[in-house]
């Protein structure tokens, strides 16, 4: 009797497989579909199995075998593949973790099987709107990966400075954009402050990997006068991986607070989406704190520390 309610629940939890995939799931339903798969291996791999389903008739999981070639796995749960690797290597250091991310060809399956199912929400699509009425047009895009917001946002004439660690998912970026004839050039973490002035951050499913984003953020905070995020009062708090750094939404709004910046309301046009401005009264750092000026504050800021 037991194994067959317990069947009868792996059943019922799959049979919401369909609206939890494009995210029409009501919240109470999705949080106990997460906590069921986390603790059923069956469901879990039936979860895969079904998002690779999706996932078929993709062009960007065809650009993905054809990108890996003879070393394409179909059907690979790149998922748990990632938490075994990751509980392999333990990285301490923000280098031993810098280092994994640079070598994960599972995260390169696990970025493009989450967006050729359907699974990944439609943020470029309900950020236009936003975009248009903040007057963005130029980007750096904060954790790029596969980079399909950067080619997707470069499509429609926006200018994106693509940000990420040197991978094979950042390699399969160029490798699309070369075949689209749109070369793009990927600048580390390190370099980011780097790059071409810029009207916003966009930061989609990445604060989550920043151990130090006080340290990792900050200069290239000030130079912005928007931010796009996911949406933060989404619970996204399962699972195990080591690579996480679960923040409440009160702990972000804190440290965007810290930097001036506060999240608009979103509204059903925007439900996947945090929007972030800058205080009015602080504009004026913008302009203090542009390129040069910028520097020799932040040298003289270094000195007196």
């Amino acid at each position: 009797m037991t194994a067959e309610i317990t069947h009868q629940r792996c059943r019922t939890h799959r049979a919401t497989f369909p609206t939890f995939l494009r995210q029409r799931l009501a919240t109470a339903g999705a949080i106990r579909l997460r906590l069921h798969l986390d603790c059923c291996a069956e469901c879990w791999a039936a979860w895969n199995e079904y998002r690779w389903h999706q996932a078929h008739d993709s062009p960007l999981l065809r650009e993905l075998g054809e990108f890996l070639a003879d070393d394409f796995i179909p059907f690979h749960d790149s998922s748990r593949g990632l938490a075994a690797a990751w509980d392999k290597a333990q990285p301490t250091t923000p280098a031993a973790r810098a280092e994994f991310f640079r070598s994960s060809t599972d995260y390169l399956y696990n970025s493009t099987i989450w967006t050729a199912s359907g699974n990944r929400p439609p943020y470029v699509r309900q950020a236009l709107p936003v975009l248009e009425r903040l007057g963005v047009r130029t980007l750096i895009d904060y954790g790029c990966g596969i980079g399909q917001d950067t080619l997707r946002l470069r499509t429609l004439g926006y200018a994106v400075t693509p940000c990420d660690y040197h991978s094979p998912s950042t390699r399969f970026l160029k490798w699309r954009a070369a075949r689209a004839n749109q070369p793009v050039q990927v600048v580390e973490p390190a370099q980011v402050d780097d790059a071409p002035d810029t009207d916003a951050l966009w930061i989609i499913d990445t604060l989550d990997h920043l151990t130090q984003p006080h340290q990792e953020l900050t200069h290239t905070l000030l130079n912005v006068s928007a931010v796009i995020t996911e949406n933060i009062s989404i619970h996204k708090g399962h699972g195990t991986q080591g690579f996480h750094n679960r923040r409440s939404a009160h702990e972000l709004i804190s440290f965007f607070g810290a930097h001036d910046f506060s999240p608009e309301v979103s509204s059903l046009l925007t439900s996947h989406l945090t929007v972030w401005r800058r205080s009015p009264t602080n504009q004026g750092l913008r302009e203090a704190w542009r390129p040069g000026r910028r520097r020799s504050l932040i040298d003289e800021r270094d000195r007196l520390a």
